[in-house]
């Protein structure tokens, strides 16, 4: 139609086709939108679902070491509590070891003596064994 020829009626006509157009592509481009946010939605709960078994595992590995942590903690606890420290060890060592140093010069005395006594009945033996040699060749001698 030409431009300047229009009638009232033939003015609303083409304005509502226009219109009724306009409001086609806002149909279309609300189905799309909605579309897009429930793929949306569906993505973000499928992530959030995701995210929440991933802390779940973070968490539970997380207890896990501090539970192995803490029996650590406590076997070194029980080591350091029931375990003789360093110094009480060498004080326990040098102890013993003045003990066992005094043990051995008793022993060493008790040998000494039992030799001295071994001579001496080695002595007494061998002087009765000569006085029966002498008295044996005298008399062999009369």
């Amino acid at each position: 139609m030409p431009e300047g020829n229009w009638t009232t009626n033939q003015a609303m006509q083409h304005l509502e086709s226009k219109l009724n157009g306009l409001r086609e592509i806002m149909l279309a481009n609300d189905v799309r939108y909605s579309e897009r946010f429930e793929a949306l939605k569906a993505a973000n709960a499928s992530a959030l679902a995701s995210a929440d078994r991933a802390l779940a595992k973070a968490e539970t590995a997380s207890e896990k070491r501090f539970d192995n942590t803490n029996e650590w903690r406590q076997t070194m606890s029980d080591m350091t509590r029931t375990l003789i420290s360093r110094t009480e060890a060498i004080s326990m060592y040098e102890s013993n070891s003045e003990k066992i140093d005094d043990l051995m010069s008793r022993v060493k005395g008790i040998e000494g003596q039992s030799a001295g006594k071994l001579a001496f009945w080695g002595y007494v033996i061998g002087a009765v064994g000569l006085g029966l040699s002498i008295f044996v060749f005298v008399k062999g001698l009369k």
